[in-house]
């Protein structure tokens, strides 16, 4: 079996365009198949902020209800996605960006507080012709509800 490489990155990279730049031309080189998972939560926050919903956080864990929801899955599936994904193409990796939610790459877990939170783990499932390139899912699901997994 393959070993696969998974990378993850949080803000303090995603936050630095420099940071970001220099990241992504060193996980290109990275040899065989690998995986970049991140976050985003201040840019989360902030868009968050614009749109005048309450950001709550729980031991550095955001609650995640229908608003927020919305938003990280715009940040984090959406604009942080195709940014990554198009800064590995430049840097001649050929990726493929997907969200948790994407071949149900991840499944949220109840937290202790209700709501549902991101996953603790997840497994990659790819088709035979993904497994040569860059698998991106970002680290949130994006197909959950403050209900549950949809």
């Amino acid at each position: 079996m393959e070993r696969i490489t998974v990378v993850k990155i949080g803000g303090n990279v995603i936050d630095n365009p420099a940071a970001m730049k220099r990241f992504l031309k060193e996980f290109a080189a990275l040899e065989g198949p690998k995986i970049l998972v991140h976050g985003g939560g201040k840019l989360a926050t902030r868009l968050a902020e614009r749109l005048e919903l309450k950001v709550q956080m729980v031991d550095g864990r955001r609650i995640t209800d229908k608003g927020t929801l919305d938003v990280v899955t715009m940040v984090y599936a959406g604009l942080i996605n195709k940014q990554a994904v198009a800064g590995l193409q430049a840097a001649g990796c050929n990726a493929l960006g997907l969200s948790g939610a994407d071949g149900n790459a991840a499944a949220p877990s109840r937290s202790t507080t209700g709501s549902w939170a991101t996953s603790n783990g997840w497994t990659p499932r790819c088709c035979a012709g993904c497994s040569k390139t860059a698998w991106r899912p970002s680290s949130r699901p994006s197909c959950t509800t403050e209900k549950g997994p949809c």
